[in-house]
């Protein structure tokens, strides 16, 4: 069979594709088809402007995952399959996610060139709004997310902080230093971190009085020696070594 149909960005909005339910890969496949931006285009990103072309999006593991209500281990292996067919082009660091469809004007070529210049000029004008449209969509889909995982990381320290002191209260401040350590590390590191420090027993306070709290475990120099090992168990006094336990070999005569 040949030929192809227009299929309008509105069909996402449609009661039956809105159905909860697990989607198939072929459903996930035409989701991406359109989803991913008709022409290139520029825009913000917290402070980082973000430039894509026509046939790519910006979208992460987690937005994915709940949207076809997969694991991550399925979707993984689905977004490594259409690598492995030259179907996407996956990139990815600490702070999104970017798709790209290959050949993507072969999903969206015009069977005829003769139109009329009006109707290629609605066209466009659709096509622009449509581009604005889902430029925004991401960017508010991004923001919720950044809410949703900040609040996720607040109440993961406060349930495994076991002997740390407990932070009561999520403000701005402790937003903004969680905001901070996303921009440098993705969130299984910082829950890393948090683990790190809730088992190590001298920032619980078992070998001093000193006990640390949320706020200093997030400063970016502290969350960082957490990181490298410097207040393991085995070490003590903000990483100076223990003395070695030495066994005595003298005999009674």
């Amino acid at each position: 069979m040949q030929g192809w149909i227009k299929l309008h960005r509105k069909v996402l909005d449609n009661y039956l594709f809105q159905e909860n339910r697990h989607f198939s890969k072929f459903e996930a496949w035409t989701y991406l088809l359109l989803t991913v931006n008709h022409s290139d285009n520029k825009f913000l990103l917290g402070n980082e402007l973000i430039e894509l072309k026509a046939g790519q999006m910006i979208t992460s593991e987690l937005k994915l995952m709940d949207k076809f209500n997969w694991s991550k281990s399925k979707l993984r292996n689905f977004l490594k399959l259409l690598q492995q067919d030259n179907m996407i082009v996956k990139v990815s660091d600490t702070k999104k996610t970017t798709l790209s469809i290959v050949k993507y004007g072969d999903y969206q070529t015009q069977e005829t060139t003769t139109k009329p210049q009006r109707d290629h000029e609605e066209t466009a004008k659709e096509l622009r709004k449509d581009t604005n449209k889902n430029v925004k969509k991401v960017n508010n889909d991004q923001q919720c997310l950044n809410k949703e995982t900040i609040k996720g990381i607040y109440e993961f320290f406060n349930l495994e902080r076991k002997d740390l002191p407990q932070a009561t209260k999520l403000n701005d401040s402790r937003k903004k230093l969680i905001k901070n350590r996303l921009e440098e590390y993705d969130e299984d590191t910082i829950k890393k971190v948090i683990l790190k420090a809730s088992n190590n027993n001298f920032l619980n306070g078992n070998e001093t009085k000193f006990r640390a709290n949320f706020d200093w475990i997030f400063n970016k120099a502290n969350f960082l020696k957490i990181l490298e090992g410097n207040y393991e168990n085995e070490k003590s006094n903000f990483g100076k070594d223990k003395p070695a336990f030495k066994l005595n070999t003298n005999r009674p005569t």
